[in-house]
């Protein structure tokens, strides 16, 4: 039982022409080695990846780079003064310019993020994994814990799990005695909102990021435990990746 951690929404963070230093090349007849700047359409997705197109219009790319690791560096030459490297350590990596100080520092900028945001998200997953084999008095500092009625989406019946909230994945067990959780659900770009379906009043919804992903619909015994778990999951999920 997953909910997406990241979308698959094509819409770039950021986009925009640079020029990519090409590979070295020794023209015929000479024994020199140059390499050229070439001009190319980049694009940076909400998958934490970087590609790059010949132009704008091309729908297949030249090349991708996952950035997760990466760091950017500034440097200028004679011809390139706004140039900088997108690169892992000890790599060389990508050599690009842009056209201002302004635009080489808004794409160190979004590339810095996205490679932070990509590491966050792997080391959520490593933690994810190994909390689902864990029994729920064993997970460490919860947002929050308790018992919840779920909905069922196949038969759509209300079914009482033991919930454990930790950095916005929700764990579910069928008792406070089970040895492992039976799913989780990973709530990275979710809002949260009451409501009264099946007229179950202290019911609440967690909303997606996109509407192909799955709604999932709660209910408590109290008031006031609607009220934790509301406030719970609102601070759980703002204190990490919202997606969308």
């Amino acid at each position: 039982m997953l909910a997406p951690l990241v979308t698959t929404d094509p819409t770039p963070v950021c986009a925009g022409y640079l020029y990519k230093l090409g590979a070295a090349h020794r023209a015929p007849g000479s024994s020199a080695i140059t390499r050229r700047w070439h001009r190319r359409w980049f694009a940076l997705t909400k998958d934490h990846c970087l590609y790059h197109y010949k132009a704008e219009a091309d729908p297949h790319p030249l090349g991708a780079v996952v950035l997760r690791g990466h760091t950017v560096h500034a440097f200028s030459t004679a011809s390139r003064p706004y140039a900088f490297t997108v690169s892992l350590a000890g790599d060389l990596g990508l050599q690009l310019a842009a056209h201002t100080a302004e635009a080489r520092g808004r794409w160190g900028h979004v590339i810095t993020q996205a490679a932070e945001q990509a590491a966050q998200r792997d080391e959520l997953l490593e933690a994810s994994s190994r909390r689902v084999q864990q029994a729920p008095g064993t997970i460490a500092a919860p947002d929050c814990f308790g018992y919840l009625h779920k909905l069922g989406a196949r038969w759509h019946q209300w079914k009482k799990r033991y919930c454990v909230l930790k950095d916005a994945c929700l764990f579910l067990y069928h008792d406070t005695d089970a040895t492992k959780a039976i799913g989780v659900v990973h709530l990275h770009g979710y809002r949260v909102q009451s409501t009264s379906i099946g007229g179950k009043k202290n019911a609440f919804e967690l909303l997606p990021p996109e509407p192909k992903f799955r709604h999932f619909y709660f209910h408590t015994e109290s008031d006031n435990d609607k009220k934790r778990w509301l406030a719970a999951l609102e601070y759980s999920i703002d204190r990490w990746i919202k997606v969308g």
